[in-house]
Formats: C-alpha cells, sequence, structure tokens
C-alpha cells in the first residue's frame, strides 16, 4: 500500500503532504483543486513500479518519465509541463510504499521545466514497490475494451485519445484467472446482478450483458433445485444478451468493479492500492449504498482504498455505514483565500470536515426548498 505521497510544484500543488490510511481514503475538493492529479500521482508511482519490478536502475528514469506522459498527457508530451518551478526550487514527486504489508520502501523524483525526463532523486532508495495496484477512472470502459481487444493493432489510436489509466484497466479486465475472491464477497457480487438485472459475460475480445438475476434454489422451477441448500443461482431471462452500448454507463461501471473481483484482480492483500475516480459519475444515487457496502467489506480484507468524489450521499453512506472496525480518513484540498494556494486538511471524523462543500451545498438546497415551500410565511 501507499503511506505517503509528497508533491512539490508539482501540476497545481506548490507544496502537498498527504499520509493515507491503510483503510478507504476519501479526497474531497471543488473543481481545479488537483484531487485527480494527486491519485494518477500516486497510481503513476506505483504502477510503473510494479510493471517494472525487474528493470535496471538506467531504465527507471526512462520508464517513469514514460509513464507520468501516458497518464497525464501534457501539452506535445512534454513532461516539463507538469512542473511549475518557481525561481530556483525544482519540482518533486515522492511516495512511500509500505511491501506486503512489512517492509518499506520510497521512490522519488525531480523534474524542471527545462528537462523533460524525471531525474530519480539521490536520497531516493531505487527499490520498486511490486504490488499491482488498480485505477478506475470517471468514465466507464467496457465499450472501450471491446473497441481495444478487438483490433489492438488501432492501439496507438487510442492512446491519442485515452490515458493510461483506461488503457492499464482495460488490461487487467482481460485477465481470466479462476475466481480467488473471499466468501464473505460473493454476496455482494450477486447483489450487483441483481442491482443492474443480469451481468456482464466476457469472451475474447467479446463483452455481452447476460440479462437476469440470482435465485435462491428453493425458488428454482426445478424441483431436484430445492433441496440445495447455502448457495444461489444466476437465472438467464429469455431476451438475448445486449451488447455492452445497449447498457446503462452507470452499470457498465459497476459491471467494472463486478468483474476485477471476479477475475481475481481486486484481491485485498495481493493487489496493490485500488484508485477510484468519483465512483458517483453516471451513477444512480440509489447504487451508492452498495458501492459503499462492497468498498466497506474490501477495506475489512485489509484492501486499501483512495478514492475521490463530489457526492454527497457516497460520503454520508460511508459515515453512516462504518464503524469502529472501518479506518476512514477524510482529505480535503482547497484553496487559500488570500494565496490561492492549494491546502490540505485531514480527518477521521466526517463531522470534522472543514470546508466541506459537498454538505454546505446540499443544506444550502434544503433551505432554499424549505423557502420556496414557505413562501413569505413569517416575514
Amino acid at each position: 500500500m501507499i503511506t505517503k505521497l509528497e508533491l512539490e510544484n508539482f501540476t497545481v500543488f506548490e507544496e502537498l503532504s498527504i499520509n493515507f490510511s491503510a483503510g478507504i481514503n476519501v479526497i474531497i475538493g471543488e473543481n481545479g483543486t488537483g484531487k485527480t492529479q494527486l491519485l494518477k500521482a500516486a497510481y503513476a508511482l506505483a504502477t510503473t513500479s510494479s510493471q517494472n519490478k525487474d528493470i535496471d536502475n538506467k531504465d527507471i528514469e526512462k520508464l517513469f518519465t514514460e509513464k507520468f506522459n501516458r497518464i497525464f498527457m501534457p501539452e506535445d508530451m512534454k513532461i516539463g509541463k507538469l512542473s511549475r518551478c518557481k525561481e530556483s526550487k525544482c519540482s518533486s514527486i515522492k511516495a512511500n510504499f509500505l511491501e506486503d504489508y512489512s517492509r518499506d520502501k520510497n521512490i522519488s523524483f525531480n523534474l524542471s521545466t527545462r528537462v523533460q525526463s524525471l531525474k530519480l532523486n539521490e536520497k531516493s532508495d531505487g527499490t520498486l514497490y511490486s504490488m499491482e495496484p488498480i485505477f478506475i477512472p470517471t468514465k466507464e470502459v467496457l465499450s472501450l475494451y471491446k473497441g481495444l481487444a478487438k483490433n489492438p493493432e488501432n492501439k496507438t489510436v487510442f492512446e491519442t485519445i485515452f490515458d493510461d489509466t483506461y488503457l492499464d484497466l482495460c488490461s487487467q479486465l482481460k485477465n481470466d484467472k479462476e475466481a480467488e475472491h473471499d466468501p464473505r464477497i460473493q454476496p455482494f457480487l450477486e447483489e450487483i446482478v441483481n442491482k443492474i438485472n443480469g451481468q456482464f459475460e466476457f469472451e475474447n475480445s467479446k463483452i455481452t450483458f447476460n440479462s437476469g438475476i440470482f435465485k435462491d434454489y428453493a425458488q428454482s422451477t426445478i424441483e431436484a433445485d430445492k433441496t440445495k441448500d447455502g448457495k444461489r443461482y444466476f437465472e438467464p431471462t429469455p431476451e438475448e444478451n445486449l451488447s455492452t452500448h445497449m447498457v446503462a454507463e452507470g452499470f457498465r461501471k459497476l459491471g467494472v468493479l463486478h468483474r476485477l473481483i471476479d477475475n481475481s484482480t481486486l484481491v485485498p492483500k495481493k493487489n496493490g492500492t485500488l484508485f477510484w475516480d468519483e465512483p458517483e459519475s453516471n451513477m444512480n444515487p440509489k447504487l451508492m449504498k452498495l458501492i459503499v457496502e462492497i468498498l466497506l467489506e474490501l477495506s475489512q480484507q485489509e484492501q486499501q482504498i483512495i478514492l475521490t468524489t463530489h457526492d454527497y450521499i457516497l460520503i454520508k453512506w460511508l459515515n453512516l455505514l462504518s464503524d469502529k472496525h472501518h479506518h476512514i480518513k477524510y482529505h480535503i484540498l482547497y484553496r487559500d483565500e488570500e494565496s490561492q494556494k492549494v491546502e490540505l486538511y485531514s480527518t477521521d471524523n466526517y463531522l470534522d470536515i472543514e470546508p466541506n462543500a459537498i454538505a454546505e451545498t446540499f443544506n444550502y438546497i434544503t433551505k432554499e426548498q424549505v423557502r420556496i415551500k414557505m413562501g413569505g410565511l413569517g416575514k
């Protein structure tokens, strides 16, 4: 897992040092405060390490530079564009990792507007983190996966449109391992299927949506099934399988989470951090409770999660459903009113979130609704 990230003069950040919880980390902030950039910086350091475990030290700078360019996609793919050097001060990027939850590792780079390569900091221990992280971006990727898997020769076209968070996820969706997930997560997988009224089926480059739900064997029309105990079965509906493009985007995003767990890409204590950029994007608010329940269960199984959100419902469900066994840390990014510098405030207590633009806006809407309904009463 990643334990700490330090950014100096990098993108919107003049100076940032953030300590991550081993459980769930929720990054909150208004647009333009760098939530996604923070997420991408942490992911870029973690995934480049895990994808290149056996590289020679002389190749580290080249590989990390290429990955940062592919994830951030700066103008003209020049990594110096990510630096906001002031005077003689240079940009720096540093992360600390806990390998297999026991061994500390760190990786650190310097950067300036005048060079087009990350420079390994001499204080970095140069050892690479090996646990592969997962990044779920804001847009769904099942439709992208189909096009990329079916026509791999067009990868360069996809690379001009989508950054590597999308392409990396497509690669992970392609995994086809035997399920290793904890049986405690199985009911949540079945609940996903029942919420979206079907499941996505992967076969080579083809993905189809098979409509249906999970039922208890007691509900089966087959008499022999009624004696079975403790398991449920998937019963498809008579309709033909659907194309992914005919399924709601919010359902496709839930399908991605289902696939990652079901194909053993997302296995707590085996994979690295789960990064999720705005889980609520294109998602019906009714699905937020289920998403939070799954995240809390994964956290219970020692899966580190770092997510960004603008959603009051998601944050509120986290607050309502969590207990002393769940470690949730809230990280609030905001701009100082005078300097306009992006600042960070972290807290373990939902009630201590300050400033909380999400809750303030929700409260404002509630007050406006009361005012409109009440009319001029009381004036």
